[in-house]
């Protein structure tokens, strides 16, 4: 079988592995910008699940190379994992484990159209998320983030911004801009550009983006994208 494991971390450390002269079975490539792990054992895989493991190890490995030799601090890991299927189509796969717990975040009340409130059970919306994640690859990965965010503790804080950044572009690119976000009601311009801008002084080197006056601080900035997060998947189960 054929497997495609995107990954995530830093970009100057993704870009350094993927000009290394790694072996057949660990090696890091470049396809429009996004960043994939290889290697020639997955092939024999049969569940997603077995690539997962096998992913996991070798990432930890690739992290270590990295932070010995470019002083890599934000570890390498899995964004999505697809199986590519003989007419070249993708079927992405999250862990059921992951769904449940970002839904279980995300979810509570939901307020219907003539003010009553509903009260949404995690559970009842798993199996959806399972199927639109299996189809759509932005889904996938943002479920990915979202869970690896509540495994981040404190004194991570950068990696956590990086995390909240790189949601915040998926779902961007996938309503067509932080224009269409407002627009649909999900946050306000001014929050969108606050997060932004504070975000990116985290993702990239101070000393090229600087911080805004006035940041917006973690707590609110995980806020943010929770909740455009949850209005974004109930958009794409819809």
């Amino acid at each position: 079988m054929k497997w495609e494991v995107k990954i995530s971390g830093d970009e100057f450390d993704l870009r350094k592995l993927a000009d290394s002269a790694l072996n057949e079975d660990l090696r890091v490539s470049e396809r429009d910008g996004q960043y994939y792990l290889e290697s020639k054992r997955f092939e024999s895989m049969a569940t997603h699940e077995e690539v997962i493991a096998a992913a996991s190890e070798k990432l930890k490995i690739l992290t270590g190379i990295a932070r010995r030799l470019f002083g890599c601090r934000t570890p390498l890991d899995i964004a999505s994992i697809a199986e590519v299927l003989e007419d070249g189509k993708r079927k992405y796969f999250v862990s059921l484990n992951v769904i449940a717990h970002v839904r279980a975040t995300l979810s509570g009340k939901k307020q219907r159209s003539d003010g009553t409130v509903e009260v949404v059970k995690p559970a009842d919306e798993v199996s959806g998320l399972k199927n639109l994640a299996f189809r759509d690859g932005r889904v996938a990965e943002v479920l990915g983030l979202l869970y690896k965010i509540t495994t981040l503790r404190g004194e991570q804080e950068q990696y956590i911004w990086i995390c909240l950044y790189i949601i915040d572009e998926i779902i961007k690119k996938d309503v067509g801009g932080s224009k269409k976000i407002a627009g649909k009601g999900w946050a306000k311009t001014k929050s969108i550009k606050l997060f932004t801008w504070t975000a990116q002084s985290y993702r990239h080197s101070k000393e090229h983006t600087k911080p805004p006056p006035n940041p917006m601080d973690l707590e609110e900035a995980q806020e943010l994208i929770e909740m455009i997060s949850g209005k974004w998947l109930d958009w794409k189960q819809k």
